[in-house]
């Protein structure tokens, strides 16, 4: 294991040391077909809470076949039970060739990724704008979706329609920021930036983004409010999937 590779990381020491010793299992079992171990995503961000968060590791090895998965079984059960471990398990070919299906989730590993053993195979992957676009594209319209189906089932219960935007507001930014970053080769450094940027390439006001907000963070918004706030949620995510659709190349 990379000397000091969790100690930048705000992880909770008894977190770094399971997770040390699931990386110590994985060269064990897998010797030489072990080729990369990366945790990634919100941990590496510093986003996640702390103890109470899923750890995304990425693991690369030469071959998986039915023995290598047997074999990993019981360090994967461990890590998972012990660390939140959410391992997401390729081949070297797998990873070269997987950019087309889940540009997402393996951007998020290029951009916010600690290598832990191995070699740094995240750097050496393309991912199109295109297939970044139709998946931004994709995820938007089934957020689109969402909403509109409980909406229509679940209008009356404020709980369910508070829950559904705080749960899906990071999800929304997320989008958003790739959306502007494909539409206007613009990539905006911090929260400010994209309310900035969001307003000017989609007409999205800055206030209208603040105040969805406040539903992550204030418990007390009473069932008028929230209706109205969940609307507006829903009028900026069909927005955002008509933004992403019209930037088809």
């Amino acid at each position: 294991m990379k000397k000091d590779s969790l100690a930048v990381l705000r992880l909770p020491e008894r977190t770094r040391g399971e997770l040390e010793h699931f990386v110590r299992q994985l060269e064990d079992i897998c010797q030489r077909n072990l080729l990369c171990v990366a945790l990634y995503g919100s941990p590496v961000k510093g986003s996640c809470a702390a103890g109470s968060s899923e750890l995304p590791v990425l693991v690369v090895v030469e071959r998986l076949e039915s023995g290598d998965m047997r074999a990993l079984l019981p360090p994967m059960d461990q890590a998972r039970r012990a660390a939140l471990v959410r391992p997401l398990v390729l081949t070297a070919r797998e990873l070269r060739r997987s950019t087309d299906v889940m540009p997402l989730e393996l951007l998020e590993a290029r951009q916010h990724y600690e290598l832990l053993v191995g070699e740094d195979l995240l750097q050496t992957i393309f991912i199109s704008d295109e297939h970044l676009r139709l998946a931004c594209e994709r995820e938007a319209k089934r957020l689109v979706l969402r909403l509109r189906q409980l909406f229509l089932t679940q209008s009356g219960l404020r709980p369910a329609l508070a829950e559904t935007v705080s749960s899906n507001y990071g999800l929304f930014l997320r989008l958003l920021s790739l959306a502007i970053e494909l539409g206007t080769m613009e990539s905006p450094s911090d929260s400010e930036a994209l309310l900035s940027a969001a307003e000017r390439a989609l007409g999205l006001g800055r206030d209208t983004l603040l105040e969805l907000g406040r539903l992550r963070s204030d418990s007390t918004i009473d069932r008028a409010e929230v209706l109205r706030l969940f609307e507006t949620f829903h009028s900026a995510a069909v927005r955002l999937a008509d933004y992403l659709d019209r930037l088809e190349s």
